[in-house]
């Protein structure tokens, strides 16, 4: 059996069968535990799981006399961490908050990726003097960072020091999906230091339905622009649940600045000369995805009837063959006519769309 195939084989096995490559050989040993300790996730675990993958790192980190208790550095192989929804033993989510900072010391040099949830409401008691990282923490290898709107209560200086201990021009994922009750100047300054051209995937929404609470508008609008500017190679942009909306020049901005969007999701306050330069772009040949929805579904966007199916007819004759796209719209819709909105379903019927399974069907446009 030739030793270098090992690798290959464990490349292709699951968690439970990797375990069980742990007892075979030294070097079985090596790669199987390489594979289970390069992504972690803690979903429905304990607190007290958690404490013990930390003890883990924590005894192989090498001493000053260049020993260490264990026969392989863990810490280095973590390039995934993902800590979602911990059940905690204790009264307090202070030991446990404690241990996932302390984890994050630990893995900081490898981490490629990492998932924010804590979904569990323990951690909606924190103090903010306790929710900060270490002086010492440094992202030097990450690529995709995500706080979900279950962290909504972290503060926002923590965010803060997510985005300062990753490398610069070096994260191509920054998802904050409705998780900010603020971002000031300095987030957004953040964001295109971090980001620059490396970043292709930007998803920053407000934590609360459609009134920015917290956002300072002119930081929001100097922000975007920033962000047209310096990340040039953005495919993916959501900005969708913003009430103030995105002014048409910017708009135009963001059009001509990122060539390769792929995915836009758009704040609400549309109006019909939004529409305008839409129609007007070169966005839509590989486009994939594109959302005009209001937050939450209430009646911000105010654009027509008439000028949205413009659009979508525009849409369709630019798009490559073979190539469908889907289009996310709004819970109601403007109709000219009547100067009344209708559903978004009424449109539809209105207009003469044919559905299927509730998806609109114009072209190779799915709506």
């Amino acid at each position: 059996f030739n030793p270098q195939l090992i690798p290959h084989l464990v490349s292709h096995l699951e968690a439970p069968e990797l375990y069980q490559c742990l007892t075979v050989s030294w070097l079985w040993f090596k790669h199987a535990s390489t594979k289970l300790y390069s992504a972690v996730e803690f979903s429905q675990m304990s607190g007290e799981r958690l404490k013990h993958f930390l003890e883990a790192l924590q005894a192989s980190v090498l001493t000053p006399q260049g020993q260490r208790s264990t026969l392989l550095d863990y810490a280095s192989m973590v390039e995934s961490l993902s800590i979602a929804n911990i059940v905690f033993d204790e009264p307090s989510p202070l030991p446990s908050w404690s241990s996932v900072r302390d984890a994050l010391a630990l893995v900081g040099p490898s981490l490629q990726r990492l998932n924010l949830v804590i979904g569990d409401d323990s951690f909606l008691d924190l103090p903010a003097s306790h929710t900060f990282l270490h002086s010492h923490v440094q992202f030097t290898k990450l690529k995709h960072l995500q706080v979900s709107s279950k962290c909504m209560n972290l503060p926002e200086t923590l965010l803060l020091e997510l985005l300062r201990s990753s490398p610069l021009n070096g994260l191509e994922s920054i998802r904050f999906p409705r998780c900010l009750y603020n971002f000031s100047a300095t987030g957004w300054y953040l964001v295109t230091e971090r980001g620059g051209m490396a970043l292709k995937d930007l998803e920053l929404t407000p934590s609360i339905g459609p009134n920015m609470l917290g956002w300072d508008e002119m930081a929001y609008v100097n922000g975007l622009e920033n962000v047209a500017k310096a990340c040039t190679n953005l495919e993916r942009l959501d900005l969708s649940g913003h009430a103030l909306g995105i002014n048409p020049k910017l708009l135009t901005l963001f059009l001509e600045c990122l060539p390769f969007l792929r995915h836009v999701y758009l704040p609400a306050g549309l109006d019909d000369s939004h529409l305008i330069t839409l129609l007007t772009s070169e966005l839509w040949e590989d486009l994939h995805s594109l959302g005009l929805t209001d937050p939450h579904n209430m009646p911000a966007n105010k654009f027509s009837d008439n000028m949205l199916l413009a659009l979508l007819d525009t849409m369709d004759q630019k798009l490559k063959l073979a190539k469908t796209v889907r289009v996310y719209l709004p819970g109601q819709v403007l109709q000219v006519k009547s100067g009344k909105k209708v559903s978004f379903e009424q449109w539809l019927q209105n207009a003469g769309i044919p559905t299927v399974d509730g998806v609109g069907i114009r072209g190779k446009l799915r709506i």
